[in-house]
């Protein structure tokens, strides 16, 4: 089986160039690899050097430098919404509410009450 070689290349304000590489058999490989070095980035918390600006990005080419091809990206980033001082946050909100139902519980009671209709109008 022929293996490729992938750099995995990190990106924020700074750029960390992967010089080594890793010799995969296919690109799924390679974006499983990029997912896995993604989690240990995450592992390492906000006070990690890629949280500094909260945008970051793993890219993944066919060479250790900035020429080469890239296969595919990994980003990550945080998007902050203004909540005004003293509102209740729409999160704690929901959670106050009635218990969600999940999709397929509203499927069923929609499919049964379509059901019940149906048999209504043959009678």
């Amino acid at each position: 089986m022929r293996m490729t070689r992938f750099f995995f290349h990190i990106h924020n304000d700074i750029s960390v160039f992967d010089d080594v590489g890793l010799e995969l058999p296919d690109i799924e490989s390679a974006e499983a690899a990029a997912i896995e070095l993604s989690g240990k980035i995450l592992n390492d918390g906000a006070d990690g050097l890629l949280w500094q600006n909260n945008t970051w990005r793993v890219e993944v080419s066919d060479t250790p430098g900035i020429l080469g091809r890239t296969f595919l990206i990994v980003q990550f980033s945080i998007t902050r919404t203004a909540i005004r001082s003293g509102a209740a946050s729409p999160f704690v909100t929901a959670l106050a509410g009635p218990p969600p139902t999940d999709g397929h519980q509203d499927r069923t009671r929609a499919f049964r009450e379509n059901e019940n209709k149906g048999r209504r109008r043959r009678l």
